[in-house]
């Protein structure tokens, strides 16, 4: 097995051991909504490994992205900032995602940074604002709420679907 690996600011970083049931069910079905939603729309949803090179320097795998531009989307990888990312986190990467990954997005231009917290089934959104940084909004946890996705016009993930399958999990 071949340890995955992010580039980050030039030097390398292991990624963390494989995540568990709740982040991959968690991550999946952020991923396969959006997959549905954008099924013959110009915007493409990537999922982890999936290389993202912010520039020549970071290269970093989020759990889910959007990428709208098809000159960022190379054959392997993207080359550029997506316009959505979002993070699953697991107890391994919550320094990692909450602060560096975040810094590092927000000064490549993500659009829209998501942060996802199983356990607590909580959802963070940063959008970026028109002074290139972040601004947080935490999106509601009760399950008949819709979180929209920003730089998808119109569109909402309800908040009981990106949670509903991991209560057997934790059993």
């Amino acid at each position: 097995m071949t340890d995955m690996v992010e580039l980050l600011r030039g030097k390398l970083r292991l990624i963390s051991p494989a995540p568990n049931a709740s982040h991959n069910v968690v991550a999946l079905e952020i991923a396969t909504v959006l997959h549905q939603y954008l099924k013959g729309k110009l915007c493409k949803v990537f999922t982890a490994p999936y290389d993202v090179r912010l520039n020549e320097r970071t290269v970093l795998q989020p759990d889910v992205c959007i990428i709208c531009d098809k000159v960022k989307r190379c054959k392997n990888y993207c080359l550029g900032a997506p316009d959505f990312v979002c993070e699953v986190i697991s107890p391994s990467s919550i320094k990692y995602d909450q602060e560096i990954k975040r810094k590092l997005y927000e000064e490549a231009g993500v659009r829209e940074y998501w942060l996802v917290y199983p356990g607590e089934r909580v959802v963070l959104v940063y959008l970026l604002g028109s002074d290139n940084l972040f601004q947080e909004s935490t999106a509601s946890i009760d399950p008949v709420d819709r979180t929209p996705v920003t730089v998808l016009q119109d569109f909402h993930i309800l908040q009981g679907d990106i949670f509903a399958d991991i209560e057997e999990l934790e059993d």
